[in-house]
């Protein structure tokens, strides 16, 4: 520490201690398999950002007057996110096009498929602190 500027110190221990603290929690990887995993988290929801948006643009395509491009490649990864668990609560959008919003549940909320929630967790167990 003492190679440290003074105005750094701060910063400098508590990445010590953040760092120290991922690796009692994950000993084999520590702060790495903590990156590592949000990155793979980080281009599955791109992945799946991306084939919503191109479906979203066949979509408004189909509804206007030009042609229909074809349809879009899907990520064989985001294919299978959405063809397991239980998707009852999601809408097809193929059937009805002019769907505009997802239904909501009695409280407001909108719903979340079941292997969400577990990522979810995953992300908040990451960031807790061990006591």
């Amino acid at each position: 520490m003492s190679t440290v500027r003074p105005d750094q110190r701060q910063a400098a221990a508590e990445s010590i201690l953040m760092e120290g603290n991922a690796r009692l929690d994950h000993p084999a990887h520590g702060c790495l398999g903590i990156i590592r995993n949000l990155h793979s988290l980080l281009e599955i929801y791109e992945s799946e950002l991306a084939a919503v948006n191109q479906q979203l643009a066949v979509f408004k395509a189909s509804s206007s007057s030009t042609p229909q491009p074809s349809q879009p490649e899907i990520d064989p990864l985001v294919a299978k996110m959405f063809n397991e668990g239980d998707n009852s609560r999601w809408v097809n959008l193929e059937a009805d096009a002019t769907i505009n919003s997802v239904p909501s549940d009695s409280r407001g909320k909108q719903p979340v498929r079941p292997d969400e929630e577990a990522r979810d967790d995953e992300a908040d167990d990451i960031f807790m602190e061990s006591d």
